[in-house]
């Protein structure tokens, strides 16, 4: 696949996702695990409902998956810690969170970023660059900036920020507030967050399985 071609193909599955989001019954759950630490959640309520009916499968619950921290070298900076997504939805899944921590900045991880990851910051860096505002990161503590100073890993180097925020994610937290808020009750609603947190984590681990 040639990089023309790859650019289209990701630029298909973004733009097809972001419709699909707009459109679906998907929802935005955040939960705040700490003082600027956020683990974000885009999942569908109805396998969540379904699984409370028949007690069968949460597959398909987690579409994607995120968690950030204030970064400890610059306060107006998150630091992705954790993040996972369905095939096609990385790239507005972290449009989505930049959108809710704005006006700070997000940043992928000083230690490690996965190869899925680092497909999305490259093609933000390579094809989208317009749209964000960004931030040179200081240098981390053992001279490199992140995994490598060499100029491949340029997008790796930077923070972004949209510089207009996307108006999907207070519909997804809409949806979020009114899918647990029509749960009378306060057991069931502590269950049901339980049983979303675990398998967006397991959603996670289970990503970080897949060869790229």
């Amino acid at each position: 696949m040639t990089a023309n071609n790859l650019f289209e193909f990701l630029f298909y599955e973004a733009a097809v996702h972001f419709s699909e989001i707009g459109k679906s019954e998907m929802a935005l759950k955040v939960l705040k695990a700490g003082p600027g630490h956020f683990t974000f959640i885009l999942y569908r309520p109805s396998v969540l409902t379904r699984y409370f009916q028949d007690w069968e499968s949460t597959k398909g619950l987690t579409v994607g998956m995120m968690n950030v921290v204030i970064s400890d070298e610059n306060p107006k900076v998150f630091e992705v810690k954790n993040s996972a997504a369905e095939k096609g939805f990385g790239p507005a899944m972290y449009d989505i969170v930049m959108s809710y921590i704005s006006p700070k900045f997000l940043m992928a991880d000083r230690k490690d970023v996965s190869g899925a990851a680092q497909k999305v910051w490259k093609f933000m860096f390579d094809h989208r660059l317009a749209e964000y505002d960004t931030l040179l990161l200081p240098m981390a503590w053992d001279g490199t900036r992140l995994k490598t100073d060499v100029e491949d890993f340029e997008f790796l180097n930077l923070a972004y920020r949209l510089k207009k925020k996307l108006l999907i994610h207070t519909t997804l937290l809409m949806r979020d507030r009114q899918f647990f808020g029509n749960q009378m009750d306060k057991n069931r609603r502590e269950e049901m967050l339980t049983i979303l947190e675990e398998d967006a984590w397991s959603f996670f681990r289970d990503r970080m399985n897949v060869v790229e």
